[in-house]
């Protein structure tokens, strides 16, 4: 059956604040098209998470991974790349570095 179907949109600050989330380890965003601007909606010096996994670039696109918009957003964060095909895996260094 074809056709469409409205949808309640929920913001990531909803979430957080809905499931009383203090900290993220690992944040794996796939939302067919949408993870852009999920990203550009985290406030990151409220809620950093440790690594986020998300889909940079299409199969078919000839943008080098350093050259994605959201690869400048999240490096511009303070983030780095560790991993790039598709998706793609960023890492905070600074959490890393914390003395337990």
């Amino acid at each position: 059956m074809k056709g469409t179907k409205e949808i309640e949109m929920i913001t990531f600050e909803d979430i957080i604040k809905k499931y009383a989330v203090k900290k993220i380890d690992l944040l794996s965003i796939d939302v067919e098209g949408w993870d852009m601007e999920i990203l550009k909606s985290i406030d990151f010096e409220k809620m950093r998470p440790a690594i986020i996994c998300t889909e940079t670039k299409k199969y078919d696109d000839n943008i080098s991974e350093k050259d994605t918009p959201t690869a400048i957003l999240l490096k511009s964060k303070g983030y780095l790349l560790i991993y790039n095909l598709v998706n793609s895996i960023f890492v905070d260094p600074r959490l890393f570095n914390k003395k337990n």
